[in-house]
């Protein structure tokens, strides 16, 4: 699946992590291998000294992103109605360590379509960071 550049995302943690640009126009085929990932639908803001600037709608995690696709996705209106224009995909096959990237990025982007109506729930600390899982 070729993506268009690497993208910068932090996390409350400080720690960087670099998503591939999937763009708007993203499909996977049904017969594509599995790609678990942690994964951003996003807006493309106005550029800041001429680098983008992205806003986070959605952060989630899955262990195979075609089960993830915006049609059917349970997020699908507040994705749309939020201005979503690019997929970005950071490819991770731990469970444990998506969560965790998951929890990192949510709490130092605040999505609109992760927060509404959800109570943070407070993990044990891990590596001396707090992981905190959202229901």
């Amino acid at each position: 699946m070729p993506f268009k550049r690497s993208i910068p995302w932090w996390g409350v943690s400080g720690e960087n992590y670099e998503f591939a640009d999937f763009g708007p126009n993203h499909a996977f085929s049904p017969f594509a291998p599995s790609l678990p990932c942690v994964y951003i639908y996003c807006r493309l803001e106005e550029k800041v000294f001429q680098e983008p600037n992205w806003k986070a709608i959605y952060i989630g995690e899955t262990e195979d992103l075609k089960q993830r696709q915006l049609a059917g996705h349970e997020k699908e209106s507040c994705i749309k109605q939020n201005g979503f224009t690019h997929l970005h995909i950071l490819q991770c096959s731990s469970g444990e360590k998506r969560k965790e990237i998951e929890s990192d990025l949510i709490l130092k982007h605040n999505p609109v379509c992760n927060i509404k109506g959800k109570k943070p729930i407070f993990g044990e600390p891990k590596s001396a960071k707090k992981v905190f899982h959202f229901e």
